[in-house]
């Protein structure tokens, strides 16, 4: 990966934001679910996209944007990524605070009065529960939930 932490080392980024699933979750499931039985984590260090944030010095919380405000205080972060998250929407209703991917980025435009952060570096990293969920296609002929894939992941 130095690659490409190292292509974006002299870029000057006003922010990072990123949005996925399990592998860019850097404590969002586990804050939703209050579980702490839930890592913070999906990985056995750092998730890829805080090495590249850090690369850019700038840092990844948490967004925390499906808890309630008075839970956060007002205040997000800017990893918008959840496990389990799948890039479509299961029940297609962008106004469901949920984990898909469409739904993460509603939020952030929401949290930010509609307007896209122009200079900051927005990344999407997303795939590993679609592909779960096609094979549940490929097996018994439905789109499986996001809790098939969560369930891959825990067991």
């Amino acid at each position: 990966m130095p690659f490409v932490c190292c292509s974006f080392a002299h870029a000057d980024y006003s922010n990072v934001y990123v949005f996925g699933d399990s592998l860019s979750d850097i404590g969002n499931l586990r804050a939703v679910t209050q579980d702490p039985n839930i890592p913070e984590r999906f990985t056995n260090g750092p998730v890829a996209v805080e090495l590249v944030a850090a690369q850019l010095g700038r840092a990844l919380s948490p967004s925390l944007n499906l808890l309630p405000p008075e839970l956060t205080g007002g205040v997000y972060g800017n990893d918008f990524a959840i496990a389990s998250a799948t890039a479509i929407d299961e029940d297609d209703d962008l106004s469901t605070p949920d984990i898909y991917l469409p739904t993460q980025i509603v939020a952030y435009l929401q949290l930010r009065g509609g307007q896209v952060e122009a200079d900051a570096l927005h990344i999407i990293m997303i795939s590993g529960n679609d592909l779960f969920a096609a094979q549940d296609i490929i097996i018994d002929g439905s789109w499986g939930s996001y809790f098939n894939a969560y369930d891959r992941v825990i067991v």
